[in-house]
């Protein structure tokens, strides 16, 4: 996956084999609507580990910032 790619093109080439349950779990729930306090708490973890997990799907999915993984979450979970 390119890391100029734009979030369309990236939530068609998303495979979530490649995610970890605990990073596949963070992104659904940011697609939700959760926050990444509310995520922690659902999750029973604390707010540092989610924010490693969300800086683990950035790197993982190519992606520059918080902006673009939510609206790559926000689609994922919008087209399944």
């Amino acid at each position: 996956m390119k890391a100029n790619s734009n979030p369309e093109d990236i939530s068609r080439e998303i495979n979530l084999a490649e995610l970890s349950e605990r990073e596949s779990e963070v992104l659904l729930l940011l697609g939700a609507g959760f926050g990444g306090t509310e995520i922690a708490a659902r999750l029973e973890l604390s707010p540092r580990t989610v924010e490693t997990y969300m800086k683990r799907l950035k790197k993982k999915l190519g992606l520059p910032n918080n902006r673009e993984l939510l609206r790559v979450a926000i689609r994922l979970t919008n087209t399944g």
